[in-house]
């Protein structure tokens, strides 16, 4: 597909039928700002928005591909037809094994949580700082990765802003541990704290963004 055309031909077909940047990125569930993307040719459309894109410019999926109409009721049409239909069969196919490696992830996460809370009510006080500080740092990890596979929304800011919030929580948790341990006068503890925090920052802070980043792309690929 040539950017460019294909951009050129949304938008035509888009205001024939009457239709804002934000009507038909809602009928497909994108931002607008995608569809100005690829009404501007900076970008294409993902393959799995295809087939909803041609449903909701009421155009056959050849034509779109195309950026021109063709006739219904030509042989070489519907031989396309199922070849690009084939292709966005094969592009599910892949999209659930990806997304089958996420949900894992997540259960794993869920897991990880699981036992957490489990050794939270066994010992209590002496490992709550690190406890919270881990399941709000995965709970940042598994915030774009539910948005990704799941919610698909095209709030994507507000689900970076909760997901980076958790993060900091995450770290600020570990300076209310440093701050217990100073009133104490636990200064060694204090010491091998500071250097678990500075594995938390960079691990969580780094990874939360990461994954918001991919998720941000996509978003408005």
């Amino acid at each position: 597909m040539d950017a460019k055309i294909l951009g050129s031909y949304i938008a035509i077909r888009r205001k024939e039928l009457g239709m804002t940047q934000a009507k038909l990125a809602e009928k497909i569930h994108v931002t607008d700002k995608a569809v100005s993307r690829w009404e501007r040719g900076v970008g294409l459309p993902d393959i799995d928005n295809l087939e909803a894109l041609a449903k909701a410019l009421d155009v056959s999926l050849v034509s779109l591909m195309q950026g021109k109409v063709y006739e219904e009721n030509q042989i070489s049409v519907r031989e396309a037809e199922e070849l690009v239909t084939d292709t966005i069969k094969m592009s599910k196919e892949s999209s659930k094994i990806e997304k089958g490696i996420w949900v894992s992830i997540l259960g794993i996460f869920g897991i990880i949580i699981i036992f957490l809370c489990i050794l939270l009510l066994r010992d209590g006080k002496i490992i709550f700082y690190s406890v919270a500080s881990i399941i709000t740092g995965l709970i940042a990890w598994g915030i774009p990765i539910i948005d990704k596979i799941f919610w698909k929304t095209s709030h994507v800011g507000r689900t970076m802003l909760v997901s980076v919030g958790f993060a900091f929580l995450s770290v600020w948790i570990q300076f209310l541990d440093i701050k217990n341990l100073a009133y104490t006068g636990n200064w060694s503890a204090i010491y091998d704290t500071i250097n678990v925090l500075s594995v938390v920052v960079i691990m969580f802070c780094i990874i939360t963004l990461l994954l918001n980043f991919v998720n941000i792309r996509k978003k408005y690929a």
